[in-house]
């Protein structure tokens, strides 16, 4: 068992990108007692949107800048929130989105 330990070969440790960040949500109703299943989000300086999910709630191509999310759902009302990607590599956030 031993022999089988010593010879194995350790992956090389692969090198995060230091030029993009990542951005996670968790998005609740105004009650915060149903996570929501998908929504949108929008970037209007990047003039980016992208389609979030319970199973994908990452954007990992973000350019480390301040920018701007525009949240969205149908029957729910827009969240706008700012986001300093300049001295971080991941945001981790909770939206709170009120029904319309």
């Amino acid at each position: 068992m031993l022999a089988i330990c010593i010879s194995c070969k350790k992956e090389d440790i692969v090198q995060t990108n230091d030029k993009h960040a990542t951005l996670k949500l968790q998005v609740w109703d105004e009650f915060k007692t149903t996570a929501l299943d998908s929504f949108k989000v929008v970037f209007p300086e990047l003039k980016k949107s992208y389609t979030l999910t319970r199973n994908k709630p990452y954007i990992n191509d973000l350019p480390k800048q301040n920018l701007t999310a525009e949240i969205s759902k149908s029957g729910y009302i827009d969240v706008s929130k700012q986001f300093d990607f300049s001295k971080r590599d991941t945001i981790n956030d909770n939206i709170i989105m009120p029904y319309d």
